[in-house]
């Protein structure tokens, strides 16, 4: 009895084929898909943080500006109350420093030029009757503007001085003035300027 073996089975016909290169693009597809979405995230979201920035700053730039605004009210009410003044504030401070209070601070003994005030000064010169309170509107803003003058102990000016006119003589002060937001927030402005009065 004879054995009959069967034909060779060609077993690359009969398994099914797997293409592993084609699988391997795809996954390098979906990655780089993956990363480029991922910094178009990233590159979204600083855009909208950069946005929200840029409001805060051109806000904080407003205040600003207000706030210097502002406090050129504070100079510009320095100069007219020492001008409406009816002698030099030096010689009022002796015999009627009522009419100066609280505007005007003469400098404290043994100093010899007005210095600039801290943050605290600021903090406390209205209970201590030591500045001029205001409050002053600039646009949509409001504002807290604080200021006080004292002597330069600069020497008198003589101008236009002649044998047929007669000389006038300046005297020179410094005023300072402190300008924040009514409500407490922002930051405050600072300034000083030169003031001249004419002897009355």
């Amino acid at each position: 009895m004879g054995i009959n073996l069967p034909n060779q089975i060609n077993k690359s016909k009969d398994l099914p084929h797997i293409d592993t290169h084609s699988e391997k693009e795809e996954g390098v597809i979906l990655l780089i898909v993956l990363v480029i979405l991922f910094a178009l995230s990233v590159g979204i979201l600083a855009l909208l943080a950069l946005h929200a920035n840029n409001n805060i700053v051109a806000s904080n730039l407003a205040v600003q500006s207000a706030a210097m605004e502002a406090a050129d009210t504070g100079i510009n009410d320095a100069s007219s109350d020492l001008e409406s003044l009816p002698a030099f504030p030096e010689v009022l401070a002796v015999s009627d420093a009522a009419s100066l209070s609280p505007w005007y601070v003469p400098l404290p003994a043994g100093q010899n030029i007005p210095t600039t005030p801290t943050s605290s000064y600021w903090n406390t010169c209205a209970s201590n009757n030591t500045c001029q309170v205001e409050n002053v509107t600039y646009g949509a803003f409001h504002f807290t503007v604080e200021f006080y003058v004292q002597p330069t102990n600069l020497p008198a000016a003589t101008l236009n001085g002649s044998q047929t006119a007669a000389a006038t003589v300046y005297r020179y002060y410094t005023a300072f003035v402190h300008t924040q937001n009514t409500n407490g927030g922002g930051l405050g402005v600072t300034i000083n300027a030169m003031l001249r009065k004419e002897q009355p």
